[in-house]
């Protein structure tokens, strides 16, 4: 399944639409149709580096 999402390609980049693949709905899974979404300042701060190094800055 092919989503629109907004992703950072990396820690010095802004936020840019983007296509991601999702597994297909599983047996044991709940699937729920997303209409609107925000962003957490959170997010913004680690994709600014601002706590420091996180896992995704290296993906």
């Amino acid at each position: 399944m092919r989503v629109h999402a907004c992703a950072a390609p990396a820690a010095d980049e802004l936020l840019a639409p983007t296509i991601i693949e999702r597994r297909d709905v599983g047996p044991n899974d709940v699937l729920i149709e997303i209409k609107y979404a925000g962003i957490c300042h959170s997010d913004i701060h680690t994709v600014n580096g601002d706590w420091g190094d996180s896992p995704a800055a290296s993906i």
